[in-house]
C-alpha cells in the first residue's frame, strides 16, 4: 500500500508541476537565516562530498539494521542506536560543510529539527491519548466505571457499528 501511495503521489505532483497548478510557497519572515546562509547554500558541499554522503548514509543505516538483528536490539536500545547514528551523520555533514562554524551550525540544525518535530507531531499526541484512553488505559487511569462487558470507550463505539 505504501508503494502505491508513493507512486500515486509522485505522479500527481509531477502532473501538477507540469501543468503549473502546483506552486511553492515559502515564508521567509519566520525563518532565522542570514543572507550568508542563502548565499552559500549551493557551495556547502562539493559534488564528490555529496556523492560520498549519498552512498555513506544508506550504508550506515543498513549497518544499523544489521546490528539490530545480530545484537537483538529492540525498543529503546534500537532507538538509541538509530538516534546516535543520525546525530553522527549530522555532525559529519556539518563538519564537511561548515568547517569553522561546526558547533554553532550543529546546534542550530538540532534546534530546527526539534522545532519541526514538535510542529508536525504535536497534533498526534492528543489523538494517541484519545485512543489510549478508549482502550484498556481508561480503567487504569479513571477506574473501573465502565459497564460489564465493555472493553473501553473507543472499542465500545466500534462495537456499536458492527
Amino acid at each position: 500500500m505504501g508503494i502505491v501511495t508513493t507512486l500515486a503521489a509522485f505522479y500527481f505532483l509531477k502532473r501538477d508541476m507540469k501543468n503549473g497548478t502546483l506552486t511553492v510557497q515559502s515564508d521567509f519572515n519566520n525563518t532565522k537565516h542570514t543572507n550568508e546562509d542563502f548565499a552559500s547554500k549551493d557551495t556547502l558541499l562539493s559534488m564528490n562530498q555529496k556523492l560520498f554522503f549519498a552512498i555513506f548514509i544508506p550504508l550506515l543505516f543498513a549497518l544499523d539494521v544489521a546490528a539490530m538483528f545480530t545484537l537483538n536490539l529492540q525498543g529503546s536500545d534500537a532507538t538509541a542506536l538509530i538516534g546516535g547514528i543520525s546525530i553522527f551523520i549530522l555532525i559529519l555533514i556539518t563538519i564537511a560543510s561548515h568547517k569553522n562554524k561546526v558547533l554553532e551550525k550543529t546546534t542550530s540544525y538540532l534546534i530546527e529539527g526539534f522545532q519541526f518535530g514538535f510542529k508536525m507531531f504535536g497534533p498526534v499526541i492528543p489523538i494517541a491519548a484519545f485512543f489510549y484512553l478508549g482502550d484498556a488505559g481508561f480503567s487504569k487511569i479513571i477506574g473501573d466505571f465502565l459497564p460489564k462487558g465493555s472493553h473501553g470507550i473507543v472499542n465500545a463505539l466500534g462495537a456499536l457499528h458492527q
